[in-house]
Order: C-alpha cells, then structure tokens, then sequence
C-alpha cells in the first residue's frame, strides 16, 4: 500500500525502492505481478529503459500454478502491465524494447481479439525499425488469418485488417521502388561507346 501510494504521488524513486523490498521479501505473494508491474513502471517513468524491461519480460513469463485464482491473477497483470509500457516505449522511440513486449504478449493468448492487435503492433515497430520484410510477414499474418474467419469479426478487428493490407501493399510497393531506384543509381564500371572504353571514376568528397 505504501509503494503504491508514493507510486500515485509520482514519487517513483521511492515508491521503486519499496516495491523491491516487497518483491525481494515476499517473492511468494499474489502481489507479487502488481509489484512487478508497478516497478517497471516506475523504472519507465525513471528513465531506466533497460531495467523497466527486464522487469516486465519477467513479468511477461508463463506461469504455471494449480491454482486457478493464482493463475487468473497473473493473467490480469500481465495483459494489465504488458500494452501500456510497450506503448510508452513506441511512443519515446524505443521500438526495439516496445517490440520486445509486443513479441512477448503474442504469447500470452492466441485468440483474434489479442493476438491480432499486438501483431499489427509489431509489424509498425518492424517498420519503425527499418525492417520492411518483417512487417510484411506480420501484415501478411494478419490478411491470412482475416480470410480464414471470414464473416466472423467484429468492426474493429475488420478495421485494422484493412489498415494492415493498405501498409503491406505500401511497403511491397516501397520496396519495389527502391530495388529499381537502386539499379537506375548504380554506376557501371566501364562505358562501351564506339571503338572506345570510357572509365567512370567517383571522386570522394574530403
């Protein structure tokens, strides 16, 4: 309750420090996935990207228990900590650590509902990252998947169906253009004109 009050207060650097104290003594307790989301939170607020991250991928892990209310719990915190803190870090830039997440909730529940939104976000962070092909394969997912439950989606899910084949087709179509832009810019080594042989040569700008 304290940690949590400071955490409300904003005081992250003590509200932090409390929740490892909880989380280092009572690693058993059905608080524990709160805590953990509450500290990567915190960790996130602080600037300490890496370690917010190592935190909720922990977080993030299956859990096993034979205690269904247990299990139930950890499912909570999971999808409650996982969409918000990979958000942030999209929204900061930090697309390797938001895709790191994103992978890492895929996992979580396979049914359209969730996987389908947490792929989209993927193939925007492969994007982001400069990584057209892996988009594509996140896009492509999505339209093959989309044909195979015809008739059986919600409005939003059709949605963002149609918002992943328009991104595929842009980023076949990027690609396309670069390939030939980059054979129209590649500069042969030799030029044949008549009896004679030109050499092209670059110079290098100091």
């Amino acid at each position: 309750k304290w940690a949590y009050s400071h955490f409300l207060l904003d005081d992250t650097d003590r509200a932090g420090a409390l929740l490892r104290t909880f989380l280092r003594d009572f690693p058993e307790s059905n608080l524990v996935p709160e805590a953990r989301y509450l500290l990567a939170r915190c960790l996130q607020k602080l600037g300490r990207a890496e370690e917010a991250l190592a935190e909720t991928l922990e977080l993030l892990r299956s859990q096993e228990s034979s205690d269904p209310l247990e299990e139930a719990n950890w499912q909570y915190w999971q999808r409650m900590a996982g969409n918000p803190i990979a958000n942030e870090f999209y929204r900061q830039g930090d697309y390797l650590r938001a895709l790191a997440i994103y992978q890492a909730l895929a996992r979580l529940d396979d049914s359209p509902q969730w996987l389908w939104p947490v792929v989209y976000q993927i193939g925007l962070s492969f994007e982001r990252l400069e990584q057209p092909a892996r988009a594509i394969e996140a896009y492509a997912y999505l339209l093959d998947e989309g044909e195979n439950h015809q008739g059986a989606l919600s409005a939003n899910l059709e949605t963002m169906i149609e918002m992943a084949r328009w991104r595929e087709e842009h980023l076949n179509w990027q690609v396309e253009n670069d390939r030939q832009l980059a054979g129209l810019l590649k500069v042969p080594g030799r030029i044949s004109g008549g009896n004679e042989e030109s050499t092209i040569q670059t110079e290098r700008i100091p």
